[in-house]
Parts: structure tokens; C-alpha cells; sequence
């Protein structure tokens, strides 16, 4: 298990036992030598360990491995500067602090798409429907691509009868690929006796849930 041999050389070198970690890594090598983690946590044992230029190649191979890897990015910097290549050092050290505020932002982005999500869920408890479509909107904002967040603002602007507001929600649903949507879309038309497209999204979304069957029963 090469997770296993990697997270007990992380512990071997929390508790300095700096030689046992290397092992431990060695031995998660030779079962995954594609995982940048471990190359990532040998090149900081090696750091520790005043290896520098060998800290260089392990964080090297971890960035390779995984361009975004903040760690490998930081002890590739740090190990550069040490071995006297200060200038190479320092840009990669920009990089990782780059690649540090995109994580930042990323995590506060999931926050407040957490609080707005809370609190919509809040209000459609409640009942208030047309308040939680709003607090959804400016989810909207901060939502993953994969159009989640404009498929459940348009579902409740439905259920406030809000149908013309619901329509450019729903379309980018469909979009991101939140095909479910086609079936709020079939009703937001129907109630604005727009007949013909509220038939064709009803046809696409039953075409969504066959495909979804088949695959189902083609798993079994």
C-alpha cells in the first residue's frame, strides 16, 4: 500500500527519524513511482536533511508529476536557492505563492457558497421560496462548474412561479451539463403556454433518464 508506506514516512519525519522516512518513501516508490506526494515529502526530508540538490530532483519530479503541488513547488524553490541557483529558486517560489492565494481564494469561494447554500435551504424550509432562489443567485458566483447551483435557484424560482426568471437559470443548467434541468425548463414553458419548447425539453429529458436506465441496467 503505497499510501500507507508514504503517510508512516510523513510520521517518521514529524518525529525526526529522518532516515527511516526515506525508507519508507523508497518503499512507496517502488509500488506507485507516479505519486507526487512522496516525491513531494522525500524532497522535504531531504531539505531537512541538508540534501539539497537531491530535495531539487524529488520536488522537480513531484512538480512534473503534478504542476499545482504547492509543497513540491516550495521545496523546489527553497532547494534551488541553496544549491546557489537563487534566481530559478525565486521564481518558483512566486509560483508557489501563486498556486498558495488560487487555494486561498478557492476555499473561501466554497465558504460562502456553503453560508449561501445554508441559508437558502433555510428559507425553502420555510416555504419562501422566491427568497432562497435569490440567495442562490448570488451563489451563482461562487458555484462549481457543473451547474448545480443555477439548476436549484432555477427549480425554486419554479416552485415561486417566477417561470420567465427560472428560463436563463435553467438554460446554463443544461449548459454545465446539469441535464436535469430539462425538466424544469418543460415546466417553466408549459405555464407560459409555450408549448412546442416546453415539448421539446420534456423529449430531451426523457431522452436524459432513458440513457440513464440503460447505463443503469448495463451495470448491473
Amino acid at each position: 500500500n503505497a499510501a500507507a508506506h508514504r503517510r508512516l514516512g510523513d510520521l517518521y519525519a514529524q518525529d525526526g527519524r529522518l532516515n527511516e522516512s526515506l525508507a519508507e518513501f523508497a518503499a512507496a516508490l517502488l509500488i506507485d513511482p507516479r505519486d507526487a506526494d512522496t516525491h513531494a515529502s522525500r524532497a522535504q526530508t531531504m531539505l531537512r536533511m541538508s540534501r539539497f540538490a537531491d530535495a531539487a530532483t524529488a520536488a522537480r519530479t513531484a512538480v512534473t508529476l503534478r504542476p499545482s503541488h504547492e509543497a513540491a513547488h516550495y521545496a523546489l524553490g527553497t532547494a534551488l536557492i541553496r544549491t546557489g541557483k537563487a534566481d530559478e529558486g525565486l521564481s518558483t517560489l512566486k509560483e508557489f505563492e501563486r498556486l498558495q492565494a488560487m487555494t486561498r481564494a478557492r476555499r473561501d469561494a466554497e465558504w460562502q457558497l456553503k453560508l449561501l447554500k445554508d441559508q437558502a435551504a433555510e428559507y425553502a424550509a420555510r416555504q419562501d421560496y422566491r427568497t432562497a432562489a435569490s440567495v442562490l443567485r448570488r451563489a451563482v458566483e461562487y458555484a462549481p462548474p457543473d451547474g448545480s447551483v443555477h439548476l436549484a435557484a432555477g427549480a425554486l424560482l419554479i416552485k415561486a412561479g417566477e417561470y420567465e426568471d427560472a428560463i436563463p437559470l435553467l438554460k446554463e443548467a443544461v449548459a454545465r451539463q446539469a441535464l436535469e434541468a430539462h425538466r424544469y425548463l418543460a415546466e417553466a414553458y408549459a405555464a407560459l403556454h409555450r408549448d412546442d419548447e416546453s415539448r421539446a425539453h420534456q423529449a430531451a429529458y426523457e431522452a436524459v433518464k432513458g440513457a440513464r436506465l440503460r447505463r443503469s441496467a448495463a451495470s448491473r
